[in-house]
């Protein structure tokens, strides 16, 4: 058994969101059995960035992490959205 590697992009309400702020919060509602890996802005358009983050959930755990995770960050104040942008087996 391996690891699942998914890739997160959260989008937030505006320009205004402080974002350094949004990602301590995301750091704080990943659950046990899932280890962030990474986390970067991207630039979308207008001025407004996103928050890519990746992590590395065993494949053996999986159930229901995914979507804890997206829930949880989806709870951020100034998040308006987070999706799935990629996932993939690895190590």
């Amino acid at each position: 058994m391996g690891n699942v590697a998914i890739i997160y992009r959260a989008m937030p309400d505006g320009v205004e969101v402080n974002l350094d702020d949004v990602q301590d919060k995301i750091r704080a509602v990943i659950p046990e059995g899932a280890k962030l890996e990474g986390m970067m802005l991207k630039d979308v358009a207008f001025g407004i960035r996103a928050i890519l983050f990746r992590v590395k959930i065993p494949d053996k755990v999986g159930g229901g992490i995914p979507d804890k995770i997206e829930k949880n960050v989806s709870e951020i104040p100034g998040v308006a959205s987070i999706e799935v942008i990629d996932q993939s087996l690895v190590d």
